[in-house]
């Protein structure tokens, strides 16, 4: 069953099928839209039976009403469809492999979907003999095309979607430059081709290229966002960070920096011409802020040494040292780390090393024990002080060398003095227990 809808309609117009459906003609869209229909859409509304065993034939009246409900929902997604993007014109053209296109015709300067920049041929008469001119398109329009001629080698697999870069132009047919947005094979010759224009509607739903992330460019959704685990994945999100010196950033209401992270990896709290202060309780500082702040009111400097009266054993492999051992990384002059256990203080006290930190000042001086005057081998600075991987009670001081004597050889048959200035206590020391067999001094 078909109808032709009258040529001259106005807007307005009215015109009721015989299976129930209305139409009303919109004279900006020139199109019949549904208007009203009889029935919801069952067997019964529709006003004949539908077979009770789904194996027998379904009879003529049956058939239409059917086709009549899809195209009614037809009908009604295409309405849905302009909501999102409003139809600017809509028309089928032959095509043809000349850009001197006759009525009914049109062509793609390339011939092909997938160009990514191209030109395109209209006659201002389309297949059916109305004019479109294309007037109504322009530059950031986009533009559809669609080879779905029925033939074997012919799929819907053949189209393209276009952005209008500049206004159509022409008298009697339209140029009208493109850039490629999505498009796959090429069209016939002598195939039949559907044209859509359209523009994206100002509706809310529209601003998808804003409330969404793109592949390029920048989104700003408004709304929240919560990322959750996928099946299988340990983390929740990832930043893989390419050219530019942020990574990621937090800005306030004035789009000023509130926090970011740099790709050098370092965290920034404000502004780097106007960092952020720790002010309150619960403001967040770093460590070595505390360190410092801690050290400038502790007053002077600590110095630790070897005793008045003490001897200390060089100990050629690492291990854990007992209260009279120390050791090197290497045994030669060119050691860079600095292993002990326990020292003295002025007073006289033993003191973990491993409970003070360095100053920017702080030195260490080796010297070779001797009866009649003792020998200074080595002279360093010291840097971190962190525990030594063979005792968490022992400190590993990494050294920034001054001085050593020349090819001096550290010796496990020899007894060594030591003196370390410019210390400082640290401001929470270790407090676990230190086993029994760590205290055992060495009898010389």
């Amino acid at each position: 069953m078909s109808y032709a809808f009258p040529k001259d309609a106005v807007d307005g117009d009215i015109v009721t099928l015989e299976n129930g459906v209305a139409y009303k003609y919109d004279a900006e869209k020139d199109r019949w839209l549904v208007q009203a229909v009889a029935g919801s859409g069952t067997g019964a509304d529709w006003g004949f039976p539908l077979p009770e065993d789904q194996t027998e034939y379904a009879t003529l009246e049956h058939s239409d009403g059917r086709d009549n409900a899809l195209q009614l929902q037809i009908d009604e997604l295409e309405q849905e469809i302009d909501v999102i993007a409003p139809r600017l014109e809509a028309a089928q053209y032959k095509y043809v492999d000349a850009p001197t296109v006759k009525p009914g015709e049109m062509h793609i300067a390339s011939n092909s979907f997938t160009n990514s920049a191209d030109l395109i041929f209209f006659n201002d008469t389309a297949l059916d003999g109305t004019t479109h001119a294309w007037g109504s398109l322009h530059e950031g329009d986009y533009l559809e095309i669609t080879d779905t001629q029925a033939k074997s080698t012919r799929t819907a697999e053949n189209y393209a979607m276009y952005l209008c870069t500049k206004e159509p132009e022409g008298t009697g047919l339209k140029q009208i430059e493109v850039s490629l947005v999505k498009g796959h094979g090429a069209p016939a010759v002598d195939d039949v081709l559907d044209a859509k224009g359209f523009e994206l509607g100002g509706n809310d739903i529209n601003d998808l290229d804003t409330r969404y992330i793109k592949t390029g460019g920048e989104s700003e959704p408004t709304s929240s966002i919560v990322i959750k685990t996928a099946a299988g994945k340990s983390h929740n999100f990832g930043l893989h960070t390419g050219e530019g010196s942020t990574a990621f950033w937090i800005k306030n209401k004035d789009n000023k920096y509130v926090f970011s992270v740099q790709n050098d990896g370092r965290l920034i709290a404000g502004p780097e011409s106007t960092p952020f202060i720790a002010t309150k309780d619960n403001h967040l500082t770093t460590k070595s802020y505390v360190d410092s702040q801690l050290q400038a009111s502790s007053g002077a400097t600590h110095t630790l040494h070897s005793g008045w009266n003490k001897k200390f054993k060089f100990i050629r492999e690492l291990k854990s040292l007992s209260t009279h051992e120390y050791s090197l990384d290497y045994r030669y002059d060119y050691a860079t780390k600095f292993f002990i256990f326990k020292a003295y203080t002025h007073d006289g006290v033993s003191t973990r090393v491993l409970d003070y930190n360095g100053t920017p000042d702080a030195m260490l001086e080796i010297y070779e024990w001797k009866a009649d005057w003792p020998e200074l081998v080595l002279r360093a600075g010291i840097g971190e002080i962190t525990p030594s991987p063979e005792s968490m009670h022992d400190s590993e001081i990494a050294l920034k060398r001054m001085w050593a004597l020349p090819e001096y050889i550290f010796s496990e048959y020899t007894y060594y003095n030591f003196v370390m200035r410019g210390l400082v206590s640290r401001p929470y020391p270790t407090t676990s227990a230190i086993p029994a067999d760590k205290l055992i001094e060495e009898e010389e």
